[in-house]
């Protein structure tokens, strides 16, 4: 006889068995996949949340319409770290633990920022596109080699992009109002600046801030005009805190070298004119999307989910005024 019923909505988590899953099976949970193959929105996760235990969701809109329906909901576990998509005062005040995985998905996130600089640098997608078309003209790249990055956002990926940086001898600039460790800072050379300083001073800009009121367009036109004409920019964040329709603009009129997203405003990013920029090359959403992090971070979140439903507080609380109600 099943515990109840735990609502599935990530696509990676899905789609891969592991023990990520068995531990669900295990605890007598019966697993609801969402039939959806994308973000639901906020009317289509309100229909499925009736009558269901646990949730562990990706980049859906859980507002407060989507919780709506929630009737014996007790816990919202992410399946990665960002909440910007989570309305925490209606989970609070319906009584919702909501928790995520920090740390789960750094080394894929960091990784694929790294595949991005190669590609923009070296003009890979470009020029594969050109052999297959029988095209074996060359397009000059560039080495990372002696460039400098500059990193928006020095959390735990932020700093796990500028370790992997420092092996190609890049010179790394970053910002954050929360400063990395002493150990971080004596392991990787690198130098904390102004945002205005990484925008004029950097080769690659890499985002790895939250989307917050404040982040919210911060790179807009103004922000790009400060950029070098050579410059390119890497987005594995959110998409909501690069102003895309700016970023076409710069694009189009070689302001910019060129731009790698993850992360759009709206996904699917479906008729997004960026998309088929030349300059321009993207992934949906794909930065945790690999065979070790579904199963680090796709564990993390059941273990969470679990541990709600078993009247246990877990790690990864983001509203831990849930527990002072």
């Amino acid at each position: 006889m099943s515990n109840g019923k735990i609502l599935i909505t990530t696509r990676s988590f899905r789609r891969m068995d592991g023990e990520h899953k068995q531990v669900l099976i295990d605890a007598g949970y019966e697993m609801v996949d969402s039939p959806m193959n994308r973000p639901l929105e906020a009317h289509e996760l309100a229909d499925l949340l009736v009558d269901i235990d646990g949730a562990i969701l990706g980049v859906d809109d859980v507002s407060a319409e989507a919780l709506s329906k929630a009737n014996k909901l007790k816990v919202i576990s992410r399946y990665g770290v960002g909440v910007d998509k989570v309305d925490l005062t209606a989970a609070t005040e319906k009584g919702i633990v909501v928790t995520n995985t920090p740390g789960g998905n750094t080394n894929a996130v960091a990784e694929l920022a790294l595949g991005f600089m190669l590609s923009l640098s070296r003009n890979i997608p470009r020029q594969d596109r050109q052999v297959r078309g029988e095209d074996w003209s060359l397009l000059k790249g560039i080495e990372l080699s002696g460039k400098t990055l500059g990193i928006l956002g020095m959390g735990r990926i932020g700093q796990r992009v500028a370790e992997l940086a420092n092996v190609f001898g890049m010179t790394i600039l970053f910002y954050d109002p929360y400063s990395p460790s002493d150990d971080f800072l004596n392991r990787v050379p690198c130098q904390s600046c102004t945002v205005e300083q990484i925008l004029t001073d950097s080769d690659f800009v890499s985002l790895h801030l939250p989307l917050l009121p404040a982040t919210q367009n911060l790179i807009d036109a103004s922000a790009i005009a400060k950029m070098k004409d050579s410059a390119f920019l890497i987005n594995t964040a959110r998409g909501g805190v690069v102003d895309e329709g700016a970023l076409f603009t710069a694009l189009d009129a070689g302001q910019l070298a060129g731009a790698a997203f993850d992360a759009f405003a709206e996904e699917p990013s479906i008729g997004n004119p960026l998309i088929d920029h030349p300059n321009f090359i993207s992934t949906p959403h794909a930065g945790s999307s690999t065979e070790q992090t579904t199963l680090r971070m796709g564990l993390m979140a059941s273990q969470n989910a679990l541990a709600v439903l078993r009247g246990e507080r877990p790690q990864f609380v983001v509203n831990p005024e849930v527990y002072e109600e």
